[in-house]
């Protein structure tokens, strides 16, 4: 199917939200990073009869740890994979609810999915994405689309080797399982649409928002940005030295460099060992690392001509300087015990890399000498800070004392500052804020689709212009006309505050039209609690750590589930992922 769309794409757009992840993907951990391991060619669990694959489990760990870029040890890997596994489970389980309820998934459905709903893209002439709504970008994005685009976004014109390349599947396999991962997601959209809500959660979450405070606080930060000058950083260290030098010894980790490897190579694509043109590739890949091997080789022409990564050469082959966080062990491998200038092949399972080794710097603990200014400076502004905030603190209890005395805020701080001698405090306020942040507008998006939109907005923790305490919140709206001050310093991130509330709004009633829009956005807070599809679908396809919600752990645990524990010990694994 995709071959065909391959052949009529033309300029591919890159869905926003994903945007980030695919480039990451594409750029830092695509084909050039070496590909994935895979594992061996069985099945690790059986979903209603529902084969799920080793390789597929394999790849799919593969490609979030080469995301993340971190190295996986074998009990992580293997605990990963189990995560994993559930994660596919559950979209088999969903979309076989799907199947029995009569959803069903067309190929103009299936093909606009694989292209993530690019509105411009035809079957001869009939732009046949612009038949589905445009909210489908956020509810069913395929984040699968950067390991089949080049990278101007443009379909892949090695669609089939990449899909069994990151995917460790055919494309026939591949494809039947995004229509079932796509019918999966739109019965999970379909449920959370059917969530009931009351009118008085309606009315209670818009009082929520619109019984409203407004608190003045004065703000006790220390923030001495006055650095010693060169003479008097380099008299601090001479006089504490000895603790100066303790620092250090206390934070080799901090200044620990790891090795790292600057090299140059001819990147090579390895076709799979069962395509006809295997033999002659690996014979060229032969045939020129022992010409790169020779006295009078010239490296950078023949990364000219014969270097298959783009970016890579027209830099001459340069990788740049590589440490194990972002480098396969198998450069390190090959590497070991060779000097500067030796070239080596280093064979992967989708490349072959001709390498040249430019510089192996050694892992080093940065010398004292080398920051021991920096760590001089750092204790200076510590202890200078130190001394502020105990200074603000006794400035504070000064202010609020004569703030409980029935002083307003401003009398406070200004009769405070009269008596010190000092520069007075400013006296700030919050605005009106209530216990629940009211809803961003988002403009362009189908109403019904909003519950499925994550949006961005104040934390009901948060306090504006103080910061993040669940304690003052609740200390706040506790706050009265008759006692309207916190009668003891509140403590928020570090930084002490005086606070007291400036102004209480309390609306009689609920506006009929209000409560309304109040209705549709308890719905959306109820089927977040349930089951959460924008958290879900992040769990399913990126495989993030939030927890399956107890309804889809239900679904799950009622499903005919075989699983094969012997390909999740750790024995069952060899070196680690990367």
């Amino acid at each position: 199917m995709l071959e065909m769309f391959r052949r009529q794409s033309q300029s591919w757009l890159i869905w926003v939200a994903f945007g980030i992840i695919i480039i990451v993907f594409v750029f830092f951990f695509g084909p050039q990073a070496g590909g994935i391991t895979p594992g061996s060619k069985t099945w690790a669990a059986r979903v209603n009869g529902t084969r799920i694959y080793n390789t597929q489990l394999d790849a799919t760990v593969g490609r979030a740890a080469r995301l993340t870029g971190e190295r996986l040890t074998d009990e992580d890997f293997m605990s990963f994979k189990r995560q994993v596994l559930v994660d596919i489970a559950t979209i088999h389980v969903l979309a076989d609810h799907a199947a029995a309820s009569g959803m069903q998934v067309s190929d103009d459905e299936l093909r606009c999915y694989i292209v993530n709903w690019d509105r411009r893209y035809a079957v001869g002439e009939d732009f046949i994405c612009r038949q589905f709504p445009r909210s489908y970008e956020q509810l069913f994005p395929n984040i699968d689309l950067g390991f089949y685009t080049d990278r101007s976004g443009n379909f892949s014109s090695n669609y089939s080797q990449d899909v069994r390349r990151w995917f460790q599947m055919s494309v026939e396999s591949y494809e039947q399982f995004k229509r079932r991962e796509l019918l999966a997601l739109r019965y999970l959209e379909l449920l959370s649409r059917g969530v009931p809500a009351t009118t008085a959660q309606a009315e209670f979450a818009w009082r929520l928002q619109n019984d409203t405070i407004d608190l003045e606080f004065v703000r006790f930060e220390a923030d001495d940005d006055a650095d010693l000058d060169a003479e008097q950083l380099d008299a601090f260290l001479e006089e504490r030295r000895d603790e100066v030098l303790a620092a250090w010894q206390a934070q080799q980790e901090r200044f620990t460099e790891p090795r790292a490897l600057q090299l140059r190579r001819i990147y090579l694509r390895r076709p799979s060992t069962d395509d006809p043109g295997y033999a002659a590739a690996e014979e060229r890949y032969r045939n020129l690392l022992a010409e790169a091997q020779q006295d009078d080789a010239d490296f950078a022409a023949l990364v000219a001509e014969h270097s298959e990564l783009d970016r890579e050469r027209a830099e001459g082959g340069d990788m740049g300087q590589r440490t194990a966080q972002n480098l396969s062990s198998d450069f390190f491998a090959a590497f070991e015990g060779q000097g500067e200038g030796a070239i080596v092949g280093v064979e992967q399972q989708y490349a072959w890399s001709i390498t040249r080794l430019d510089a192996d710097r050694p892992e080093r603990v940065r010398p004292f000498d080398e920051v021991a200014l920096e760590l001089a400076a750092e204790l200076a502004r510590d202890e200078r800070l130190a001394a502020q905030r105990e200074a603000y603190e006794v400035r504070a209890r000064r202010i609020l004392a004569l703030a409980v005395g029935g002083a307003s805020l401003e009398d406070a701080v200004a009769t405070e500052a009269a008596e010190s001698g000092l520069t007075p405090f400013t006296v700030s306020s919050t605005g009106p804020f209530g216990i629940e942040p009211s809803l961003p507008v988002i403009e362009g998006i189908d109403p019904q689709y909003l519950q499925f939109i994550r949006t961005l907005g104040r934390d009901p923790a948060d306090v504006p212009s103080i910061g993040r305490s669940e304690q003052l919140i609740g200390q706040a709206f506790a706050l009265t006309d008759e006692q309207p001050l916190i009668d003891e310093l509140v403590t928020v991130e570090g930084v002490h505050h005086i606070v007291r509330l400036r102004e209480r709004a309390r609306p009689a009633s609920v506006p009929a039209d209000a409560l309304a829009d109040e209705f549709d956005a308890v719905q959306v807070q109820v089927a977040t609690r349930l089951i959460n599809f924008r958290a879900v679908q992040e769990r399913l396809l990126v495989h993030t750590s939030e927890p399956l919600p107890g309804l889809l752990q239900a679904l799950l645990d009622e499903a005919d589930v075989v699983v094969r524990d012997r390909l999740f010990r750790v024995e069952a694994r060899g070196d680690d992922l990367m």
